[in-house]
């Protein structure tokens, strides 16, 4: 019986650490950043909030990003390893109470030119919510993994 509660402990112990969150396979990053000078802000706010980016299909508002005062710009392929293990981050938590996010950044993640993840980013409260074909996972990130996040996207 003690055999089988100190298993039971040690299984609880290992299920309970967070798991890092794993992306699709991408081979091309693009980054939208919104232009806060560009922009009334009012005026897009399901795309600040979120919701109009609900599930990887959303991409009809992605293509119209630029026009409503988002930045596009290539991430180089020298960051991605860096960039995929900062957001992806076990460290990272789900606890996503920290503040309601305004995403303004966001990272579309392509195989073949192809949309296959998607990450919306608020760095003011550091929290990044991450979609997928089989995901939609919000977590907060650390104050370091958001300061290197920031730092590589700039």
């Amino acid at each position: 019986m003690r055999t089988f509660t100190f298993l039971f402990l040690i299984f609880c112990l290992i299920s309970c650490k967070d798991k890092q969150l794993q992306t699709a396979e991408f081979d091309e990053i693009i980054q939208y950043k919104l232009d806060t000078l560009a922009v009334d802000e009012i005026d897009i706010t399901d795309i600040l909030s979120g919701e109009a980016i609900q599930n990887i299909s959303d991409t009809l508002i992605i293509e119209q990003f630029t026009e409503f005062g988002f930045v596009r710009s290539e991430v180089d392929k020298s960051n991605h390893i860096k960039l995929n293990r900062t957001l992806t981050s076990n460290e990272n938590t789900i606890d996503n109470t920290k503040c309601l996010p305004i995403y303004r950044d966001f990272l579309i993640l392509k195989k073949k030119n192809r949309t296959v993840g998607i990450f919306k980013i608020c760095f003011e409260c550091s929290q990044l919510n991450y979609i997928d074909a089989s995901t939609n996972e919000e977590r907060l990130m650390t104050d370091e993994n958001s300061l290197v996040l920031d730092k590589l996207l700039q």
